[in-house]
């Protein structure tokens, strides 16, 4: 079992939103297609991440980060001034531009290292790994053990 905290940019209501929440078995988890693991916080030889050696701190510095990235088409461009195309049903935004932007305020602040890795780079990457697009090419196929079922 493992647990976390889950930070997804959402579209309900015609409205981009923050969904924070904490999950107790991300193994459970009914919207999740992929966990990429892009870095380790490991205070004892990551001293670079300016939290003072503390747990705590590193959390709540990322939190920080990831809390302060805009979500929404509109909100994004006001901030950066740049225009990326989205999933046009929902507003030219979709997560996948969240999410980079995320990895890029992390990787600005210093709290994580993508080794190089462009943002875009790593989010294509973590795509071609959760799946096809249509992802009814799936069902009734064995993955191992695990086989999805409609």
């Amino acid at each position: 079992m493992t647990s976390g905290m889950l930070f997804h940019a959402i579209y309900a209501k015609d409205n981009w939103g923050l969904d924070r929440r904490h999950i107790n078995d991300l193994s459970t988890s009914k919207s999740l297609c992929l966990l990429y693991r892009l870095h380790t916080v490991d205070l004892a030889t990551n001293g670079d991440l300016a939290t003072n050696g503390d747990l705590a701190s590193a959390y709540n510095k990322i939190t920080e980060v990831i809390e302060n990235v805009p979500v929404g088409r509109q909100a994004r461009e006001s901030q950066f001034g740049e225009v990326r195309l989205g999933n046009p049903s929902l507003d030219g935004y979709d997560c996948v531009i969240w999410t980079g932007d995320v990895l890029r305020a992390l990787v600005k602040e210093g709290l994580i290292d993508l080794q190089g890795r462009d943002p875009d780079d790593v989010m294509a990457h973590a795509r071609s790994l959760a799946g096809p697009e249509d992802a009814t090419t799936m069902v009734n196929k064995d993955f191992g053990g695990l086989k999805i079922i409609m």
